[in-house]
């Protein structure tokens, strides 16, 4: 029995070494590139898609910010724009870190750059897009959907009580009164206004250049550059070698870049940042 006893406390040593053996060699594989010497890093932030939520991308800047290994940061921007709200949230953290200057940051657009995405592009110090970038669109739009008619058709009658007249607007049941659409056209002119005001801030347009490029058009990068609203024609990797340069970087660098992870848990929850606000007024390109 003793003999028994003796090799299974000696089975138990030996697992618990082979798992803390595990458990560093795990860790150092995942964290080394942080923990370990080596060359400094430039951080790609992703922004893909519509904009209707700021958060992880927020996050992920204050992340690179504090990190002492990355010097430099560039905006990865393929998006037609989204949500007002998010976009400037996110808008004001990257001239918050261009204000700083102590990491260059730098927009490079993918296929598509316009509205929000072109918005948030303009915190950054360099904008660099592809000659067939699509990017510009700058203009507001909001989406709502009158089905009025339809709803007669198939029976079914629709009764909201408010306290006032401008309660229910956006109601998909009947069309807008003439006051809500005056709110509604109200609004969308001041926030077009704080839009025009970002791009004389910090493209330097003014009279007539602001005037043409503020219908919402859309340009290619070739044509964005020709009318000063981008920096330098480049790819993403002209871009992670510009904010290299500008922040002093010697060599190579080392890239960094998030992996956005898809929980399709989350998803069924409801847990997940697709969600959609029903009256959502926007940046953004049809």
């Amino acid at each position: 029995m003793k003999k028994f006893w003796a090799v299974f406390g000696i089975i138990i040593a030996l697992g618990t070494v082979l798992l803390l053996f595990l458990t560093i060699f795990v860790f150092f594989l995942v964290m080394g590139k942080h923990l370990m010497p080596g060359a400094e890093e430039v951080a790609i932030v992703n922004i893909v898609g519509e904009i209707y939520h700021s958060k992880s991308v927020v996050d992920l800047l204050h992340e690179y910010e504090k990190r002492p290994r990355v010097k430099a940061i560039v905006l990865r921007i393929d998006s037609p724009g989204g949500g007002v709200a998010a976009t400037q949230e996110i808008y004001e953290e990257v001239n918050k870190i261009r204000e700083k200057g102590e990491k260059p940051i730098i927009a490079s657009l993918g296929s598509v750059a316009a509205s929000g995405g072109y918005y948030v592009a303009c915190g950054a110090e360099k904008i660099v897009a592809n000659p067939g970038t699509l990017t510009g669109s700058i203009g507001v739009l909001i989406n709502i959907v009158n089905m009025e008619e339809l709803l007669k058709k198939i029976g079914i009658d629709m009764k909201t009580i408010t306290s006032g007249e401008l309660k229910d607007i956006g109601s998909i049941s009947r069309e807008l009164t003439p006051s809500q659409e005056k709110l509604l056209r109200g609004i969308i002119d001041n926030i077009h206004s704080q839009f025009l005001r970002v791009i004389e801030e910090r493209r330097g347009l003014t009279g007539e250049e602001l005037v043409f490029v503020a219908d919402a058009r859309i340009f290619t990068g070739e044509q964005a550059l020709e009318k000063r609203l981008i920096d330098e024609l480049g790819n993403l990797s002209d871009a992670i070698e510009i904010a290299a340069r500008a922040a002093g970087i010697e060599g190579e660098p080392r890239i960094v870049e998030e992996k956005k992870r898809f929980s399709l848990l989350q998803f069924i929850l409801g847990k997940t940042e697709l969600r959609l606000p029903p009256l959502q007024v926007r940046y953004g390109i049809q």
